[in-house]
C-alpha cells in the first residue's frame, strides 16, 4: 500500500503544480478544523516528500502523528499526563497507550490496526526505531505513509468529538468532491 500511496503522491506532483507551504497549510487547516501549527508541520513535510526528502518528510511526520493523537485525547478528556511523584518527574505516555486509548475511545478498527503495524512494536516498529536512533534513512514508500498517517491523525485532531471516532473524517469527505478520472488517468 505504501508503494501506491507513493505512486499517487508522484503523479499529483507530477501533474498539478505543487502548492506553495503556505496554501497547503491554510488549506488543510481550513477544510479540516486542523490546528494551524500541525497544518505547517505536515506542510513542511509534504513539500519535503515531494523535493525527494524522504527522510526528512519522514522525520517531521512522526512526532507529528503523536502530537495530533495527544491533541485529540485531549478533546476527548482522557487523562494522559501522569502527574510528578516524589522524585518520580511528569511524564507524557508512550505511542501505544495512545493507540490503545483511540481504540478504546471507538477509533475505526482499520485505522488502528494501521497505526499498529506501521509505529508500533506490532509492525513495522517505524516509531521506536527511529525514536532510539536504529532508523536513519526512509524510503519514499515509507514517506508515504507516513505522510498519510500524519495527515490522518491532524485531521482527526481537528474538529471531531467522540461520536465520530468509529467513522473518521466521514463528515469532511462529503464535503470533498471525488475526482476518479484523476486518480485512474
Amino acid at each position: 500500500m505504501a508503494s501506491i500511496l507513493a505512486l499517487e503522491l508522484e503523479f499529483i506532483d507530477s501533474r498539478f503544480d505543487s502548492p506553495s507551504h503556505v496554501e497547503f497549510a491554510n488549506w488543510f487547516s481550513g477544510v479540516f478544523g486542523c490546528d494551524p501549527v500541525l497544518s505547517e508541520h505536515l506542510a513542511d513535510a509534504q513539500k519535503r516528500h515531494w523535493e525527494s526528502d524522504f527522510t526528512g518528510a519522514s522525520f517531521v511526520c512522526l512526532p507529528l502523528i503523536e502530537a495530533a493523537a495527544r491533541g485529540l485525547l485531549l478533546k476527548l478528556d482522557e487523562p494522559l499526563y501522569r502527574a510528578e511523584r516524589g522524585a518520580s518527574p511528569g511524564r507524557f505516555p508512550a505511542l501505544d497507550f495512545y493507540v490503545q486509548a483511540l481504540e478504546d475511545n471507538g477509533l475505526d478498527v482499520d485505522w488502528v490496526r494501521t497505526l499498529r503495524g506501521t509505529l508500533l512494536s506490532d509492525g513495522l516498529n517505524i516509531r521506536n526505531l527511529s525514536a532510539h536512533g536504529f532508523k536513519f534513512r526512509y524510503n519514499e514508500g515509507e514517506s508515504a505513509l507516513l505522510l498519510r498517517l500524519a495527515g490522518f491523525a491532524c485531521a482527526l485532531a481537528g474538529a471531531i468529538d467522540h461520536a465520530e471516532l468509529s467513522k473518521p473524517l466521514a463528515a469532511v469527505r462529503t464535503g470533498l468532491r471525488r475526482r476518479i478520472g484523476w486518480v485512474w488517468y
